[in-house]
């Protein structure tokens, strides 16, 4: 299944997919345009929440490595 999630940053497409039970069943979602973004849950509503807030810490971390003083949330603390 495939989606998008909106941002302040933009709207960003998110793949869907059950974990087989060797994965750890629940639900993976993950972002094509943010490599290495990725989450998950024990059910879609829950992976999609969890998905949101791992797509914020990505964009995030970009401006934390240039200033470490910049919050979870992209902001200057």
């Amino acid at each position: 299944m495939s989606a998008r999630i909106k941002t302040e940053a933009g709207s960003y497409r998110f793949t869907i997919r059950r974990l087989r039970e060797h994965e750890g069943n629940g639900w993976l979602v993950e972002f094509p345009d943010v490599p290495g973004c990725i989450s998950g849950g024990k059910t879609i509503g829950a992976a999609i929440a969890h998905g949101r807030q791992a797509l914020q810490d990505c964009l995030a971390l970009p401006a934390r490595r240039h200033n470490p003083n910049v919050s979870r949330k992209g902001r200057a603390a």
